[in-house]
């Protein structure tokens, strides 16, 4: 069955694409400077990079002072740009890239940052906070597949199909070790879906705060896995940057979908980025997450 993702993005004879992403992490960066050279690894396969999410997050948007740039570079390190370009708090939503932009195994997505500013979630009560500020580059992996026999599919149609995920975020972001001293971050936890019935293509992840009285989006990250529960993204990826429903972008469409044979299971790990100091409806937090796509109806 051809997609419209085929078309804008075709695969050659011999191979597969799988959706995949990289997370930059950007808590780590100082508010206000520079940097050249920024870099994320590319494992295991080739990646093609599509569409790059987060950058609000990172680049001041400019409502007081200049607005942040961004210089993205190619596999060789040479720009993607004759100028750095400026990152307002429009234009830092959703970059696409058309055509993808390939990198091979094993190289770098190098970047250059101009006038840092990292978003933050505070907490009013404890006087802590956390950086929410990642930048999110969004592909596929290309792997060779010639000479491996095509598994054929049994005729079927696609019927539009969701699932809902319920959690509990009941537990901090932070280790206290003493009571009262962060110790670190608090680990993901695994929450899983199992496919009943048929077949199932994944398109897109909803996330939604459906904790009473609350009005603000999920805090969290989370790390998708796919059948075999290996997982979609080298690290835990900020809701905000991935879900629709989210605060900063409309979300993000996952393509090519991840198909999830009936009886197996959608595995999505959960980090915590609440704060237990903080009142109700600020904590716990209860949220859904829609897992949006189409049932293979067999013919």
């Amino acid at each position: 069955m051809i997609r419209n993702a085929d078309l804008i993005y075709p695969v050659p004879p011999g191979y597969e694409d799988s959706h995949f992403l990289y997370v930059f992490e950007a808590g780590g960066l100082v508010d206000g400077a520079n940097y050249q050279d920024l870099a994320v690894r590319v494992a295991d396969y080739d990646f093609l990079l599509r569409k790059i999410d987060g950058l609000g997050s990172v680049l001041d948007p400019g409502f007081a002072a200049l607005a942040g740039q961004f210089l993205l570079k190619d596999k060789e390190r040479y720009p993607t740009a004759a100028a750095p370009v400026y990152i307002t708090n429009t234009s830092g939503a959703s970059w696409p890239m058309v055509p993808e932009l390939k990198y091979p195994q094993s190289s770098l997505i190098t970047f250059d940052l101009y006038r840092v500013l990292r978003g933050m979630y505070f907490s009013a009560a404890s006087g802590f906070s956390v950086p929410a500020s990642q930048i999110v580059f969004y592909g596929a992996r290309r792997k060779l597949v010639s000479g491996k026999q095509p598994t054929q599919a049994r005729p079927y149609r696609l019927r539009p199909f969701s699932y809902q995920m319920i959690v509990n975020i009941n537990w901090d972001v932070f280790i206290y070790n003493p009571p009262g001293v962060i110790a670190g971050f608090s680990p993901t936890r695994p929450f899983y879906q199992r496919i009943e019935n048929n077949d199932f293509e994944l398109w897109a992840v909803m996330a939604n705060n459906v904790t009473p009285g609350a009005f603000a989006p999920v805090q969290a990250k989370t790390v998708l896995y796919d059948a075999d529960e290996q997982a979609r993204s080298n690290a835990p990826a900020l809701v905000d940057l991935t879900a629709y429903n989210s605060a900063f972008i409309p979300g993000s469409v996952i393509a090519p979908p991840i198909l999830y044979q009936v009886g197996s299971q959608i595995r999505l790990d959960v980090q915590s980025m609440v704060f237990a100091a903080d009142p109700a409806p600020g904590f716990p937090v209860t949220a859904e997450f829609v897992f949006v796509g189409a049932e293979r109806v067999p013919l």
